[in-house]
């Protein structure tokens, strides 16, 4: 152990003392390399196992050399050592490099003692190997320190050089003295760590007691400021409720972070909003609303807060009862563009057992759904939800019954995703409970009639309209309020949306719901939405139940109404149109003769010959009445034949004024020489082969007006007038175009 020690200690002083000197050795006296000394030197370093001085050498040697001849060998000597350093050393070693050390340096003092110059050395290089490397050691040794432990040269009083046994002695004994002054340093750093420690945990107390008074402080100002605030606050809520609408607006702006001063200004608010209109005029024109929108926002928890700037807002939802409804549309635009939807449906989410709040909201969303691009915001919101929410969490509050019919009916006004939605969510079977379980509550009745009047615009929802009773509650709401003219009017639209397939129209007379809507026409003759919708209503069930309707004497109100409202076209339109399905019976046809129903329908074609859909129903009407043979005199002479004709020649592009107006002239002209000649003395035979011409592609009007042709054709005159007009052109065309259709093939023959 050792002899591994001081084997460690030289090869550390000689690496640090060739790491210095090693550059001088590698060149002569012009400062070239000498290749001779560098592997002479390598040998020492290979003898020694040098392993820093090796690195060393890589180092300069790539750095310094440019000789190209010098590389390889460079690298070769370098692989030659790094072999022999892998390998253990013998520990026999150490003796042998103490003992060359000692006769080197003897033979080197009887040398030339100039040697030692560096500049003699390099002049001097030839002198024998073995002078060489005892200078090359011997100034190694020389110069070598014992890196903080001894002198590898000390010497005894004869100034001899120790053997290697006494030099570990005095390391040993070197090395005990130095662990002795190491154990006392490190006994006293440990007492002065203790006492370092007790003064770190003095002064940690103190800090902690410091930061406990801080605290102390922090907590006594915290209530001290809010004392003083809540002082403040009592002094500002006095003067508020002294302050007028626009004082109380400007101070709910300036303190809006103030729950006391916002939750008085909403109050205040709500009160002056209640007294009059005047009050709801001013706080409109210092921007109130957005006041409450804000405390709102602001204050989603303080309940408070919610319920009287819902009660004030649903106020100004639906507009002042003064202004125009335009302005009130506009009203509800505001609120939306100051995110008072999304706010309104935060609240009712926030608050799902307060039945104010919900009621208040509700009636906020149905005077916002007023408008359609708010419908689409509160949507897209999901405010639907909550609307059935509070209906099937309250059924027995009847406020939020009416009020949740009538929002579920604004927002699915003339918006089929909205619907689609409520059914998706649904929101059809809350509507019907509430019907059935408030039978006698007129505003639920009217609301609920016209909110499944509503939804029922879809076809799937009037599917589940039946499936879920639905029917049945529109048809007892008429029958329980005979003289509502609310219900009658929405009962109608209601059962007129619902009829629209053959199931409903079914289920609607097996539940005698036809009854109601003669009834109605007839006890509200004047009523114009009430005629409108009942005709509506009449013309989609007549699919199913023209002789239902002929024996409830049905068809005579629907030509009342033609004849009560002759300017309104909505009223023209339906008319018509129910007239169409219920002539499809023969015996209505009569009936409809007999009740003069002929000549309300040509008063509707000549008085209105640019709408499009009172033409095309009123062709459709002539149609069907023309299939009884007096019917055909009558139309004659009522002049009817000519608005037909007019129809034609007004739209030639409308395809189903074309269809129909070929089609009742066909029918007309029929075995009926007088009609046949009236048909010509019009010029009506032109517009069939316009007709035909213009949609050479539509197999309908093809085949209509090859018929028409044939039977207005009975006349002989009437045969020059068609080939004149080139109308045998147009039947061969016909036959041509549709070579596989057997009713145009046979029309011609």
């Amino acid at each position: 152990m050792k002899n591994q020690k001081l084997k460690n200690y030289i090869f550390h002083n000689l690496n640090m003392k060739l790491l210095n000197q090693s550059f001088h050795f590698f060149y002569d006296s012009e400062f070239k390399f000498d290749l001779n000394k560098f592997e002479k030197y390598f040998q020492l370093a290979k003898d020694f196992k040098l392993t820093s001085l090796i690195i060393k050498i890589e180092k300069e040697v790539s750095e310094q050399i440019n000789e190209t001849n010098v590389i390889p060998i460079y690298f070769k000597k370098l692989k030659e050592i790094i072999q022999i350093i892998q390998s253990t050393p013998k520990e026999s070693k150490i003796d042998l490099i103490w003992k060359l050390s000692q006769d080197w340096k003897k033979k080197f003092e009887k040398s030339n003692k100039n040697l030692i110059d560096k500049e003699q050395y390099i002049d001097q290089i030839q002198i024998k190997e073995i002078n060489n490397e005892i200078q090359d050691f011997y100034i190694i040794f020389d110069n070598i320190k014992n890196d903080g432990f001894i002198y590898l040269n000390s010497r005894t009083q004869n100034n001899q050089i120790l053997p290697p046994t006494q030099q570990f002695q005095l390391i040993n004994e070197k090395n005990k003295e130095l662990n002795q002054e190491n154990q006392q340093l490190k006994q006293k750093l440990k007492n002065q760590d203790k006492i370092i420690q007790q003064k770190d945990n003095k002064i940690q107390k103190q800090k902690n007691k410091i930061t406990k008074m801080k605290k102390e402080l922090e907590i006594f100002q915290t209530e001290r400021k809010a004392h003083q605030d809540l002082e403040n606050y009592k002094n500002q809520i006095s003067n508020l409720n002294e302050k007028t609408i626009e004082e109380t607006i400007k101070y709910m702006k300036q303190y809006q972070n103030n729950e006391i001063i916002q939750q008085k200004g909403c109050f205040i608010l709500q009160k002056f909003g209640k007294e009059n209109e005047n009050n709801q005029i001013e706080i409109k024109k210092f921007n109130g609303i957005e006041s409450l929108i804000n405390a709102m926002n602001n204050f989603p928890n303080n309940e408070e807060i919610q319920i009287k700037s819902s009660e004030t807002l649903q106020i100004f939802s639906g507009g002042l009862k003064s202004e125009e409804k335009e302005n009130r549309e506009l009203q509800a635009i505001k609120i939306s563009k100051l995110n008072g939807i999304k706010t309104i449906i935060n609240t009712i989410n926030n608050y799902p057992n307060n039945q104010i709040i919900q009621e208040k909201s509700i009636s906020i969303l149905i005077n916002i759904a007023l408008n359609s691009e708010n419908k689409i915001e509160i949507r897209n919101l999901k405010g639907i939800e909550p609307i059935i929410n509070a209906m099937n969490n309250f059924p027995n509050n009847q406020d939020i019954q009416y009020k949740g019919c009538w929002a579920l009916w604004n927002i699915a006004g003339n918006n089929d995703e909205n619907r689609i939605e409520i059914r998706n969510l649904k929101g059809i079977e809350p509507i019907i409970k509430a019907m059935n379980n408030f039978p006698n509550n007129q505003d639920i009745q009217y609301n609920g009639c016209w909110a499944l009047g509503s939804i029922a615009a879809d076809n799937e929802n009037k599917i589940e309209i039946r499936n879920l009773k639905g029917i049945e509650p529109i048809i007892n709401a008429m029958n329980n309020f005979p003289n509502n003219q609310n219900i009658q009017k929405y009962g109608c639209g209601a059962l007129g949306n619902i009829s629209g397939n053959d199931e409903n129209r079914i289920e609607i007379r097996n539940l005698k719901g036809i009854e109601p809507i003669i009834k109605s026409m007839n006890n509200f003759p004047n009523n114009q939405d009430i005629q409108e919708y009942g005709c509506g209503a009449l013309r989609n069930i007549a699919a199913e139940n023209q002789i239902e309707i002929r024996n409830l004497k049905g068809i005579e109100p629907i030509i009342n109404a033609m004849n009560n409202f002759p300017n309104n076209q909505n009223i023209q339109y339906v008319g018509c149109g129910a007239l169409i399905n219920i002539a499809a019976d023969k015996e209505n046809q009569i009936e409809i003769r007999n009740l003069k129903g002929i000549e309300p329908i040509i008063k509707a074609m000549n008085n209105f010959p640019n709408n499009q859909n009172i033409q095309y129903k009123g062709c459709g009407a002539l149609l069907n009445i023309s299939a009884d043979k007096e019917n055909e005199i009558e139309i004659r002479n009522l002049k009817g034949i000519e608005p037909i004709i007019k129809s034609m020649n007004n739209f030639p592009n409308n395809q189903d004024i074309q269809k129909y107006g070929c089609w009742a002239l066909l029918v007309i002209a029929f075995d009926n020489d007088e009609n046949q000649i009236e048909i010509r003395n019009l010029k009506g035979i032109e517009p069939i082969i316009n007709a035909m011409n213009n949609f050479p592609n539509n197999k309908d009007i093809q085949y209509k007006g090859c018929r028409a042709l044939r039977n207005i054709a009975a006349d002989k005159e009437n045969k020059i007038e068609i080939r004149n007009l080139k109308g045998i052109e147009s039947i061969i065309n016909a036959m041509n175009n549709f070579p596989n259709n057997q009713n145009i093939q046979k029309m011609e023959k």
